[in-house]
């Protein structure tokens, strides 16, 4: 049997991150990334929902999160998080999701069921909402700093 020849590519680490090499070249592979507001779907919500996920930087479990206006009226700002308040925010996504879930699956049955979302999304029922998330963070940005 004969050996598995080399590869074409190696990786190396250059300034802290990992790149490509193409053997053959000696030169780096580019990269190709997204624009930093390109979550997936239309619409202001989903990049709300995509906006509340956490960065883990530490082992303890806490990180780093980036809001949106959507749900923080001092937004887009990046916030450190301790342990617990990123369980916390979690905790909250996973409720969103279940709830979401739960809201499809009545919307299926009775769609009339939809209209309640309208309500919802206005400003007028938002802004108390969205006050006391800003005032939550606000909190655990002071005990973060």
């Amino acid at each position: 049997m004969t050996d598995v020849p080399p590869s074409r590519w190696k990786v190396v680490e250059r300034g802290r991150r990992l790149e490509v090499i193409d053997r053959l070249s000696g030169k780096a592979v580019a990269q190709h990334e997204l624009p930093g507001n390109a979550a997936p779907g239309p619409g202001r919500l989903t990049g709300a929902l995509q906006s509340l996920r956490p960065q883990q930087t530490r082992f303890d479990g806490g990180g780093t999160l980036t809001t949106h206006p959507f749900y923080d009226a001092k937004g887009p700002r990046t916030l450190q998080l301790d342990g617990g308040s990123a369980a916390l925010i979690a905790r909250v996504r996973i409720a969103a999701a279940v709830l979401g879930m739960a809201l499809a699956v009545a919307a299926l049955a009775w769609p009339w069921v939809l209209l309640v979302l309208v309500p919802l999304l206005q400003g007028s029922f938002r802004k108390p909402l969205r006050a006391a998330a800003t005032r939550w963070l606000d909190r655990v940005d002071r005990e973060n700093a």
